[in-house]
């Protein structure tokens, strides 16, 4: 799938400094894990909406049935224009606790939501994780599905979501898609905040994060448009630095306004880099212009900034929350290259230990003096849970399926993810507690504070006790003092900041520093904080003193509140964040002003505007018959939909000859993507013309894929070249060793996951194919994996990597063995080293050079095979044909040095953005066969590489790797040769 076709809505820092799934590959190719739960089907009555759930997860789609009307009337009135496709909302099961969700126009216009919000539960200023979802992936949707012009429309008819392209000019289906995140998530962000559900504009560290930008230099069109960029604060910026630049729109144009622009956008269909154009269009003011009037507009909000002070103990490029106990303070830190680093401060001493270990980035728990991360990783292939890692990434037994806030004797206080879809469930062993808004804090006497919204009043209980009302949507509890009075982060005039309430003195608040880029803080001692900040270039951590002021916490309000209808948007005059002083005693509200009535269950009672569901504790609710009485069991193959037709043609000159090229490819997927059919057909520059069709299953434990294709057009005939080891020559003439193209074929994989928990991956994977190239190959491949593979944030190449296979391959009643290892690591400046091995030997003995023999055996080759990875072929960028050997060995030991120099530019198509010096030496040794006797013949080769890539951002949107490199081996006929690769060439 297209990259820019996929909108990652809710990803944090701090998951993508981990690794990548290797089955799980979220927004791309594959929505759910292997072997999920059985999946119904509900279709709206009146909407264009499919809505696939989960029996277990019911309660969860019964919420998206009663919202999804009410986003739909309000996105179509905002962003001016229908959806003309259906919508696929997938609500996922509890198999997949990701706290992430994407948004896609291919294959089909479709968004998946996962269930694991309740572990970011304090960024995202909601009263529900779900609803949060909804609103933001289907603002994606309605972003990108407009086709202003009648060509789009017209190609939609017939290419679905797909694209054409005559040689280097494209076509546009979706035009949209041509947008980068910067506008896209930023706008989604916006558009998740209108909906009396909160969202992540109310969180001051996000404006602190847009003010100390804007104080760098940063807000430029060239920083902040162009897609990835290796720079503080990575992919945050898009939805938060964009957010506020929406915000700065809307409340300069209306709502209606700043959504319109993704329509005008649309029209742009032969050309869609027109993004001065289009805000010329729709604002009256290009792009460029009201980029720099939205940097004024942040350090005018900036003016008062006031940025921590006092002894920095630590930096990080990734942040994730303070933890403490009586002794000690501790927490991860990350330089975005290598394993995170366990910092621990002493609260008796101040003395500041760190040790790198290799935890998934997160929230620190420690439990029997052992320290753990709460995140998400898989146990298995068919599992990806919430719960306690270690430092191998291995979830400790038990805490499968929970977000553990503390424990009280020993006793987990935990949110329970299954049913905690829409908000959190907490629990304190197996007994349900109530249902919240924040993260728990535990103090010394195993009291419990946390926070519950209603409305936008959020309160604060000790307990099942209200004792506090915050007129917000964000806060949370950050600790307790040794006096019993609370510490909360809360929102500050231009961020956030640390506040403290004492219960003693009839909820006196105070302000204990002046800084407005807290993040979150703990006690020390009673004059000292440990401060979590973030600044321009990385997050710092501060021992600061405490200095008390009397101020309250900032109420945010913004210019949508103050319109009955966020449609009829007020004038640019409206404020976009109206405060709320100390003296207005809006947050010191008495006990008695906000106790809250608590049901049977102990569960504080929450409604708002889109808030209603009647139930409290959603794992045991009742059953919407609409619901449960209009649903369908889910098939994968009967519903498989048209997806996409892509198109490219082109030309290309082969001995002076000039041939037609051309690709067609015709797609059917599911709405979760777990099956999918394809027909194709093609003609490349070799004039070899395919046609045929394929299928791939990742449903099931086992997933695989079937291809089947006719050649219509031999093309051009493939030669043998004989070669002479003594001489080091290939004969000039083919000796009429003909290989001709088979008149159909297959390929059919295979794999059988048997390992998938912490790092670790062991599968067998299974091939055969019938090379369309010659009509005598068939290999049949077993191969054995192993891995353990850690990769860290924006690092070219792995931190840790250890990979070992062993294969054995059939080809003609012939038996190549062989195995494949390689080794890498990182090294100090963000350099990286590794070794590989590569041997593999045929039972193959030839005896006389025919048509038949001549490719039978290992294949060495100048290229790779890009359609299959056949263990059994050595690939040697040097050598001047293929040909087939007895037996080789290959050592390869290489080096590499990151850069992240870059060169941004805005209307220029090209950007830099990263580079990677890069050597590598190789040996070796080929048994060859020898003149007519066919004798082996050991032959050696030693092979030198030295290169460079340049990570190159295309039309702001889409990087592409050059590789340049020189190649010398000193005993081919063409001892030196340079290369360029798209894409990196290890």
């Amino acid at each position: 799938m297209n990259k820019s076709f996929v909108f990652c809505a809710l990803l944090s820092l701090s998951f993508a400094f981990n690794s990548n799934a290797k089955i799980m590959k979220v927004g791309s190719d594959v929505a759910i894990v292997p072997s999920d739960q059985p999946y119904m089907i509900y279709k709206f009555i009146d909407l264009d909406i499919e809505l696939t759930f989960t029996r277990q997860n019911q309660y969860a789609a019964e919420v998206a049935l009663t919202m999804e009307p009410l986003i739909a009337n309000k996105y179509e009135q905002t962003f001016g224009y229908t959806l003309d496709s259906t919508l696929f909302v997938g609500i996922i099961s509890d198999q997949n606790q990701i706290a992430n969700a994407f948004s896609t126009q291919g294959p089909l216009n479709m968004q998946i939501n996962y269930i694991g919000g309740s572990q970011s539960v304090d960024q995202f200023a909601t009263n529900s994780w779900l609803k949060a979802l909804l609103v933001h992936e289907t603002a994606h949707n309605y972003q990108m599905n407009p086709k202003a012009s009648k060509v789009s429309q017209s190609l939609h008819t017939f290419l679905g979501s797909g694209n054409i392209s005559f040689g280097f000019l494209p076509i546009q289906v979706t035009p949209n898609s041509a947008l980068t995140s910067f506008l896209l998530e930023g706008n989604a962000v916006l558009n998740e905040s209108w909906h009396d559900n909160g969202g992540r504009l109310y969180n001051g560290r996000y404006l602190a994060e847009s003010i100390l930008q804007a104080q760098a230099g940063n807000i430029t069109p060239e920083f902040l448009f162009n897609q990835d960029i290796n720079t503080f604060p990575f992919y945050d910026r898009h939805y938060f630095v964009g957010g506020f630049f929406q915000l700065y729109l809307g409340e300069k144009y209306g709502l209606q306004k700043v959504n319109s622009f993704f329509y005008n956008h649309s029209k742009f269909w032969f050309w869609p880099y027109r993004t001065n154009y289009a805000f010329q269009m729709t604002f009256e003011q290009n792009f460029e212009t009201e980029i720099a009037q939205y940097q004024q507009w942040l350090l005018d909000k900036g003016k008062n900034f006031v940025v921590a002070s006092g002894k920095q103990v630590a930096t990080s490029q990734a942040f994730s929350a303070l933890s403490s106990d009586q002794d000690e303070i501790f927490y991860l830190i990350s330089d975005a290259q290598n394993a995170p680093e366990l910092v621990r401060l002493n609260k008796h001493s101040n003395k500041i230990t760190k040790e790198r270990k290799s935890y998934l980035n997160a929230r620190l728990v420690k439990n029997n003096d052992e320290y753990y991360t709460q995140a998400s990783n898989n146990l298995d292939p068919t599992f990806i849970a919430q719960g306690l890692f270690d430092e191998n990434a291995n979830i400790k037994e038990g805490s499968e399926g929970k977000v553990i806030q503390g424990y009280i004797d020993g006793t987990p206080v935990y949110f329970d993810v299954p049913s905690s879809f829409e908000k959190p469930q907490m629990y304190v062993g197996e007994k349900f507690y109530a249902q919240v808004n924040s993260s728990v804090t535990i103090d010394s006497q195993n009291n419990l504070y946390y926070f519950i919204q209603k409305g936008k009043q959020r309160t604060l209980y000790k307990n099942k006790t209200a004792i506090f009302t915050l007129n917000d949507y964000f806060g949370f509890v950050t600790d307790v003092d040794a006096k019993g009075r609370i510490l909360f982060i809360a929102n500050s005039k231009n961020g956030s900041s640390i506040y403290r309430l004492d219960t003693n003195k009839n909820n006196k608040v105070e302000r204990l520093v002046t800084a407005d880029n807290v993040v979150d803080a703990k006690i020390i001692n009673e004059n000292e904080l440990l401060l979590a900040t973030i600044n321009q270039r990385e997050y710092q951590y501060i021992i600061s003193p405490i200095n008390v002021t009397m101020q309250a916490p900032t109420t945010r309000t913004f210019f949508f509140e103050e319109s009955s209808e966020a449609t009829n948007t007020p004038p640019s005059e409206l404020s976009s964040s109206k405060v709320l002083s100390a003296d207005d005693n809006t947050t010191t509200a008495s006990v008695n002003e906000t106790k809250e009535h608590i049901d049977s269950e102990g569960v504080a009672s929450t409604q708002s505007a889109l808030d209603t569901e009647s139930h409290n504790k959603p794992h045991k609710t009742n059953t919407v018959a609409q619901l449960s009485d209009n649903s369908t069991d889910y098939n994968q193959l009967t519903n498989l939909h048209y997806s996409a037709t892509s198109l490219a043609v082109g030309s290309v000159v082969v001995d002076e000859e000039s041939r037609f090229i051309y690709s067609v490819n015709t797609s059917f997927s599911d709405p979760l993507l777990t099956n999918s059919v394809s027909l194709f057909a093609s003609q490349d520059e070799n004039a070899l013309g395919l046609v045929g069709g394929g299928y791939q299953n990742s449903a099931y434990y086992i997933p695989f894929s079937m291809t089947a294709y006719g050649v219509y057009n031999d093309g051009d005939e493939s030669e043998y070249y004989f070669y002479d080891p003594i001489t080091n020559t290939y004969a000039s003439n083919s000796i009429d060793l003909v290989q001709s193209p088979r008149d159909y074929g297959a390929v059919i994989s295979a794999q059988l996951p048997l390992l998938y928990s912490g790092y670790n991956y062991i599968d067998i994977e299974a091939t055969y194919y019938q090379d369309a190239d010659n009509n005598q190959r068939s290999p049949s491949i077993i191969a054995l994996n192993l891995s353990h593979s850690e990769h860290y944030g924006k690092a070219v190449d792995y931190y840790f990597n250890h990979t070992l296979s062993a294969f054995v391959t059939e080809d003609r009643s012939d038996i190549s063995e062989g195995a494949r290892y390689r080794i890498s690591h990182s090294m100090p400046w963000t350099s990286f080293i590794g070794m590989s091995l590569q041997g593999v030997k045929t039972d193959f003995e030839r005896n006389t050079l025919n048509s038949e023999t001549a490719t039978r055996g290992v294949k060495l080759s100048p290229f790779s095979n890009g359609i299959v990875d056949d263990p059994a072929v050595i690939t040697m960028p040097n050598v001047e044909h293929t040909r087939y050997i007895q037996q080789a060995f290959v050592a390869q030991i290489d080096i590499k040095k990151q850069f992240d120099f870059q060169a941004l530019f805005f209307t220029f198509p090209f950007s830099l953005t990263q580079e990677t010096l890069y050597a590598k030496q190789r040996y070796f040794a080929i048994d060859d066969y020898v003149g007519n006797n066919n004798k082996i013949k050991r032959i050696n080769y030693n092979e030198t590489t030295v290169g460079v890539t340049f990570d190159i951002l295309v039309l702001n949107g889409y990087t592409i790797p050059i590789s340049l490199e020189y190649v010398y081996n000193d005993n081919t006929h063409e001892s030196s040769k340079f290369n360029m690769y798209l894409g990196g060439s290890f």
